[in-house]
Parts: C-alpha cells; sequence; structure tokens
C-alpha cells in the first residue's frame, strides 16, 4: 500500500487521534464497531465550567473526579490520567466542551469512557456528575494564645487597632500566580528512545534514572537544581514512570525552567544516552612503581615494562 493510503487507514483506526492505536480500537475497526458516546445533558457541562472553565487539564481532571465521587470500584486514582490522556488531542494538555465533526466534545467521550471503566450507563455516569460539587478545602492553623487573644498583645502592637482585622487582610492586594505557558509539544518519538535508554528494569524510570537523564541532558542548571527534578518526580505520586509519566513530568520540569516543552524535548533527544563514570584508583608508590618490587616480583615487574 502507498504511504499515503497507510496513514489514511491509521488515521481511521485511531479514533480519538492520540497518535497511537490501543487495542479497543484495534478489535472496533477489526469488527467494525461503531465508539458507543453519548452527548453529556447541560447539567454536567455546568459542571465542567465548575471545575475547570472553559478548558480542562490533567490536574482539574482529577479534582473532578475526586470531588464528583468517580473515584471508587472499577475506577482507581492510577487510571486518571491513562483515561485523561485517551481523549486528549495530540500535542495539547486540555480539552474543551467544543463539538467534533462526529457530533461529539472531548468531554462527552471522557464521562462515557469512564461509564465504560466503571461498567455503568450512560445516565448513571451522567446523574454521578452532576451530583458532584468542588470541594474548597484550606490548612487551618492551631490556636495560639499569644497571637489570638489580643488583649494580650503589647507595645506598638497594643496600640494598633487593625492587627488582626479582616480589613486589613481585605486592604491587602490578592495576588494570583499564573502558570506559566509551556507552549505547544513537538514529536515525542526521539523522547521515548531516550526514555528507553535511560530505564535500566524495562518495567519503569526510577527517580534516580530520572534525575540521571536530566543531569546527562543538561536540564539541571543554575535555573534548574537537582533538588527541583526530586520534587517534580514526587508531584508525579508514582514509584516508576511510565512513557506518559515521564511526558507529564517534563512538562512540570518545562514550567519550572519557564521554557517551552518543545525546547525541553529537542534537549532530550539531543542526548546520547547515560554517560558512565567509573572510579579511577589512586596513586600508590609500591604498586605503580615496578622499579621497587622485590623478590619474585621484581621479575614479573620487569615483563610488564
Amino acid at each position: 500500500m502507498p504511504e499515503k493510503q497507510l496513514r489514511n487507514l491509521y488515521s481511521r483506526v485511531d479514533k480519538n487521534n492520540d497518535g497511537s492505536v490501543d487495542f479497543d480500537e484495534f478489535v472496533d475497526y477489526l469488527y467494525g464497531a461503531k465508539p458507543s458516546v453519548t452527548k453529556a445533558p447541560d447539567i454536567c457541562n455546568e459542571k465542567f465550567f465548575q471545575f475547570a472553565g472553559e478548558e480542562m487539564d490533567g490536574k482539574e481532571f482529577a479534582k473532578f473526579c475526586q470531588d464528583c465521587g468517580i473515584i471508587g470500584k472499577g475506577f482507581r486514582r492510577e487510571d486518571i490520567d491513562v483515561t485523561f490522556a485517551k481523549v486528549l488531542p495530540r500535542g495539547k494538555r486540555k480539552i474543551s466542551l467544543e463539538v467534533g465533526a462526529e457530533g461529539f466534545s472531548q468531554y462527552d467521550k471522557l464521562l462515557c469512557l469512564l461509564a465504560e471503566k466503571k461498567k455503568m450507563s450512560h445516565a448513571e455516569i451522567f446523574d454521578l456528575v452532576a451530583g458532584g460539587e468542588m470541594i474548597l478545602s484550606g490548612t487551618k492553623a492551631d490556636a495560639v494564645r499569644f497571637h489570638d487573644d489580643k488583649t494580650l498583645y503589647t507595645g506598638a502592637h497594643g496600640h494598633n487597632d487593625k492587627h488582626g482585622r479582616a480589613e486589613a487582610e481585605a486592604a491587602a492586594p490578592h495576588v494570583i500566580k499564573e502558570k506559566f505557558d509551556i507552549g505547544v509539544e513537538g514529536d515525542w518519538t526521539a523522547c521515548e528512545e531516550k526514555f528507553n535508554m535511560f530505564q535500566q528494569t524495562g518495567d519503569g524510570m526510577t527517580n534516580r534514572e530520572f534525575v540521571k537523564l536530566c543531569e546527562d541532558a543538561r536540564i539541571i542548571d543554575r535555573e534548574l537544581a537537582k533538588g527541583e527534578i526530586d520534587l517534580v518526580f514526587t508531584q508525579m505520586h508514582k514509584q516508576k514512570f511510565s512513557f506518559e509519566d515521564f511526558q507529564g513530568a517534563l512538562r512540570l520540569v518545562a514550567e519550572r525552567k519557564k521554557a517551552q516543552i518543545a525546547d525541553i524535548q529537542a534537549v532530550i533527544a539531543a542526548c546520547n544516552g547515560p554517560n558512565l563514570h567509573a572510579t579511577e584508583a589512586e596513586y600508590n608508590k609500591f604498586h605503580d612503581d615496578q622499579s621497587l618490587y622485590t623478590g619474585m616480583h621484581a621479575g614479573e615487574g620487569l615483563k610488564g615494562r
């Protein structure tokens, strides 16, 4: 078959346009099965806006699953990233409510995947989402007598009626830290090759191997210390990285370095692989200076000259 026909065939099999064909897509194509997708009702779309706004990323989807009670039987925390990746457009990090050519949005497909995973009907998953509410939680400081009891204030603090008052807090500017835009992703093929080179056991990349890759690719520098790479690994909540986890970690690295993800991909792709460093023994006079050999070793030493 000509390459053009092969590409068209691949596009037909890859229903969710994520750049890869999973087993379900392969079977559906062989048997001509139509994807079972139902358009979500308006109340579910309202929940989308409540949790994410115009677009939803992986972190917001995880919060969505937690607060809507989706995590449980049939769907674990470990399934969140994999399920979200199945509807994520290639090269993108967020989904939207925009309706595609087939008449469904990425969000519609995502909810139907959740229903399939939990072995529920589409109507049941819609009801579950409709009943969910975003839970806002914050850490409350323990009571401290000398801070909370303002009758105990002395000196200048005792004469300042603004201490601890809501008006003072309201007057303070509220700063919202914007997330750095890492731009559009490139092709991950070369990065996957380097991922396979650095993981030694073949069943995932450890923290040590991830740090080693970042060191050898010179991602670790004055702007990004080694300790921050450890924090990125911890932030992923994985003992070992799959390639999808590795991609997510590199996106976090790009945010921390305030760099474009395509530049990080290029640096990883240009890496030649693990740098192996052997330990060289220190010079020892009585071992390395063969002229000092005595007895039977003296003859052996001369042979090596």
